[in-house]
């Protein structure tokens, strides 16, 4: 017990992070059956899209190359920002929580 509230007071902005995220992992564990449902019933109703986007895919293998590259570089550039945007929503949750807002 006294190694946890350690953990905690040392650590109380990870192990809120922790806590907020267990939320959300929860919910999607609550959902995922209703969401494979959707899944199936989607790709039903649009089996002759799919089939047409592949049939693009297997024959342009340069464009979905020159998309995979783009999609590389711009994930680079947006992990750094992506992790302060999580920080602030994080930050914000807990204000909230603490009263601040």
């Amino acid at each position: 017990m006294n190694q946890l509230v350690r953990t905690v007071k040392r650590y109380p902005f990870q192990v809120w992070a922790v806590v907020s995220n267990l939320g959300v992992f929860a919910w999607l564990q609550a959902n995922t059956g209703r969401f494979v449902q959707e899944g199936k019933a989607m790709m039903a109703t649009h089996q002759s899209d799919l089939e047409r986007f592949w049939n693009f895919l297997k024959e342009n293998p340069l464009i979905v190359l020159g998309i995979a590259v783009i999609l590389v570089i711009s994930f680079h550039f947006l992990e750094n920002i992506g992790r302060t945007i999580f920080t602030l929503l994080n930050l914000l949750l807990l204000l909230k929580i603490l009263g601040v807002f």
